[in-house]
């Protein structure tokens, strides 16, 4: 068993460098065994390391770590030290997962498809939804865990812990639950293959802890609320007012953008029956430019062609009713050479410089007359 499976408290170790290899300015040495936990896919990123305060990058080979340094002497006395923070919250994280997926398949019965406690940690089951009240009563039975102070026992890869099955796991353990101090359900998303239930523990449960109540007291001063029922009903509160200023500004906007549809629709060149918008377009708000192009595009026999200058670049977007009989992407194929475009029979868009924007809108318009005609 290497040492830090067998330590997994020790924080600092004396090493004696072994012989070093020298290439592309650093030197490099095997350490056959130490302290270092290495990296594991989906459980631990690996420790960080120190020789004599320095920091060390390594690799991990077959049990082995390789360190690099830009300076090392075969036979010299060192200190190799990890950081023991980093450690110790990846123990807590390790078991905090345990915990967590036993919780889940005692209570509700989920089966747990994957996870990861590597940079954020996370567990996915299979289920469609999880209700307030489970989560609550799962988050309270793993601290109930956690305070119970159980005894943590390894044995060939394997972790036993009273009330908890046994699971398979991997680098330093904690020697009880109580260590892992704090657990937190952070977030729940929905997941292509389940749910994705997000936690934290141990100092990180306390930051989010205190994030918490550091967000609850600025919003009780804001609010003028004193508890947390009282503020939840204050931000409902404000919640419907912004929604409500929402739905009068989105009707606000509805007016102008009929008044621009109709100003545009005045401004219609007719030949043969179909009316051309033909318009350079400067300074333009985009979400008010795919209202009113979507507004026009529903009107009968309607072709439009705008020209959208930006620097020394520009767009050109076409767009034609329904009832006008052709494709604009054929057209585009065919007229945009080199330059970038993308759309569809009913719309489509071409990315130019800017000095040859008025040429190739002019091609558009004289292509889609002749398709008409």
């Amino acid at each position: 068993m290497a040492l830090y499976l067998r330590e997994p408290y020790r924080k600092s170790m004396k090493i004696t460098v072994p012989d070093t290899v020298k290439s592309k300015g650093f030197d490099y040495f095997l350490l056959e065994d130490s302290i270092v936990a290495p990296p594991v896919e989906g459980y631990y990123t690996g420790d960080k390391i120190t020789i004599d305060g320095e920091a060390v990058d390594y690799t991990a080979e077959g049990g082995r770590i390789q360190c690099k340094m830009p300076a090392a002497k075969s036979g010299e006395e060192a200190e190799l030290a990890i950081d023991w923070p980093r450690r110790l919250q990846s123990m807590q994280n390790n078991i905090a997962r345990i915990l967590f997926a036993g919780a889940l398949e005692k209570l509700l019965h989920a089966k747990v498809l994957s996870g990861s406690t590597e940079e954020v940690c996370y567990l996915v089951v299979d289920a469609e939804d999880i209700g307030f009240m489970s989560l609550e009563k799962i988050e309270n039975y793993v601290n109930h865990l956690i305070e119970s102070n159980l005894p943590i026992q390894e044995e060939k890869g394997e972790v036993t812990i009273p009330s908890v099955d046994k699971v398979y796991s991997v680098g330093p353990l904690l020697k009880n639950t109580g260590e892992v101090a704090l657990f937190a359900i952070q977030k729940i998303e929905k997941e292509e293959e389940g749910l994705k239930l997000t936690f934290v523990c141990g100092k990180s449960a306390l930051d989010d802890y205190r994030n918490h109540r550091y967000l609850t007291k600025n919003l009780s001063m804001y609010l003028k609320e004193s508890t947390t029922q009282g503020i939840w009903q204050a931000v409902k509160k404000l919640q419907g007012k912004i929604d409500e200023q929402k739905k009068k500004i989105d009707s606000l906007e509805e007016t102008i953008g009929l008044e621009q549809v109709q100003e545009f629709m005045a401004k219609r060149r007719t030949v043969e029956g179909v009316g051309y918008i033909y318009t350079t377009l400067e300074n333009i708000n985009f979400k008010s430019f795919k209202y009113l192009s979507n507004a026009i595009q529903k009107k009968s026999k309607t072709v439009q062609i705008y020209g959208i200058p930006n620097g020394n670049e520009a767009q050109i977007h076409v767009l034609r009713s329904a009832d006008v009989p052709v494709d604009l992407k054929e057209i585009m194929d065919h007229l945009k050479g080199d330059h970038e475009g993308s759309g569809n029979m009913y719309h489509v868009q071409v990315n130019v410089p800017r000095t040859q924007m008025s040429p190739i809108m002019e091609s558009f318009l004289i292509a889609i007359q002749k398709k008409i005609l």
